[in-house]
């Protein structure tokens, strides 16, 4: 799934389907996490490519998605691990840019999933 197409400017995201029909997008930061409203025709166009995503259980599960660095990981996961994600880079951040110690602990967190999988 291309962030970008739904419109969402970040590569580190998850995307939660909510039972009035409407999909949010929420990424981590600094502060907690962001959100953003995701057009419903264009989330209907990636459902086409991606079927998997008509599985996923409305405020209870979402698509976590991972393409900053090179990365290219798509989970369906429950929330918990999305906002478990948030802490994880709101708890590492340093300054500006993230510092040396973000990166590696979201890597740590995606390896975890794996690892359950």
């Amino acid at each position: 799934v291309d962030t970008q197409t739904l419109g969402v400017p970040v590569g580190l995201v998850f995307f939660v389907p909510h039972t009035d029909g409407t999909i949010t997008a929420q990424g981590p930061s600094p502060a907690g996490a962001m959100r953003w409203e995701v057009d419903a025709a264009a989330w209907r166009q990636a459902g086409e490519r991606c079927p998997e995503l008509a599985t996923v259980e409305p405020e209870v599960e979402a698509l976590l998605v991972n393409t900053v660095r090179g990365q290219d990981h798509h989970w369906i996961v429950p929330l918990d691990d999305c906002f478990r994600m948030v802490a994880v880079v709101r708890r590492e951040w340093r300054g500006l840019s993230g510092g040396g110690r973000v990166w590696p602990a979201v890597e740590e967190f995606f390896a975890g999933l794996t690892e359950r999988r």
